[in-house]
């Protein structure tokens, strides 16, 4: 008798296409390829339209120095990435220094803002009385700018380091909260049904073993996307509050219409910004490797 059952055929990993939503391993290894190559295609292409923009003086050089210019810049400050701590001279900035701060201010900002959002968010979820009184609240603090908060901040702390954290605190910490509220309110049901069954007596228990694991992924999500809010609130601050940063140098180059570097400033600031979100995604793959992602 023949046998008629049929078998799924095994496709082809050359002929395979990735989905944008995978992570970087379960991509096949000539897709990932193909998209650093037209990452660095695309960059070039920018700075080729850059330089020929500022050659042809369309937009004065003054107002819009191009590449080549920027690197002059750079020539004449031979310090300027020395690998060493070199505090701020004037209109001088040593990078790593400026970089190094930054960050330093982005996570401790983010990262307390999330513990604490988190705490917030899980007792508002579980404790009746808190909700009613707290929720209003945070639904209220919300929508307002952390730009309104910062006369606030200075009253409090003044021109410090302080204030600076305080601020990116200030911008992440109510729209986490309501984050993490909406994520354990959509935790489906059944998990709380098989963990009673499986021998869970408590809302600790349930909390620990199945509420925090199920929103751990969204709750990545929530601290990848609000990394950029971390970020945009760190240059403000540092704007106003701060005497060395990233935020510093773009202020420093605009005091003297220094353009090349406000325009060096903001470029640092945009590979420092994808490179720390790349990071974000890297640890949350490696955390959350038991996800499968759909395949289409």
């Amino acid at each position: 008798m023949k046998n008629t059952m049929t078998t799924r055929p095994k496709t082809n990993p050359s002929y395979s296409w990735a989905p944008f939503g995978r992570t970087a391993s379960q991509q096949p290894k000539t897709f990932r390829q193909s998209a650093l190559l037209q990452w660095i295609v695309s960059i070039l292409v920018l700075l080729l339209a850059w330089q020929l923009i500022s050659m042809a003086q369309i937009v004065p050089s003054k107002a819009l120095p191009g590449p080549a210019a920027i690197l002059a810049e750079i020539q004449r400050q031979p310090e300027f990435f020395t690998l060493a701590y070199i505090p701020r001279r004037g209109n001088f900035f040593n990078l790593p220094t400026s970089i190094l701060i930054s960050l330093q201010r982005v996570v401790m900002g983010l990262a307390s803002a999330f513990v604490a959002s988190l705490i917030i968010g899980s007792l508002i979820s579980y404790i009746p009385l808190i909700r009613k009184l707290v929720l209003p609240i945070i639904q209220l603090m919300a929508p307002i700018s952390p730009i309104a908060w910062m006369p606030v901040i200075a009253v409090f702390f003044g021109v410090s380091e302080t204030a600076i954290v305080a601020v990116i605190f200030i911008a992440l910490f109510f729209v986490l909260t309501l984050s993490t509220i909406e994520s354990i309110e959509n935790v489906p049901k059944v998990y709380l049904d098989t963990a009673r069954v499986l021998g869970a007596t408590s809302r600790w228990q349930a909390m620990t073993h199945v509420v925090l694991p199920a929103i751990v992924p969204d709750l990545f999500l929530a601290l990848r996307l609000n990394f950029f809010a971390a970020w945009l609130s760190l240059l403000v601050a540092e704007f106003i509050g701060a005497k060395t940063g990233l935020g510093q140098m773009v202020i420093a180059g605009r005091g003297v219409f220094n353009m090349s570097l406000v325009i060096l400033a903001m470029i640092v600031i945009g590979i420092c910004g994808m490179l720390c979100e790349a990071g974000l995604r890297m640890i949350q793959d490696r955390v959350l490797w038991w996800r499968r992602q759909i395949e289409l």
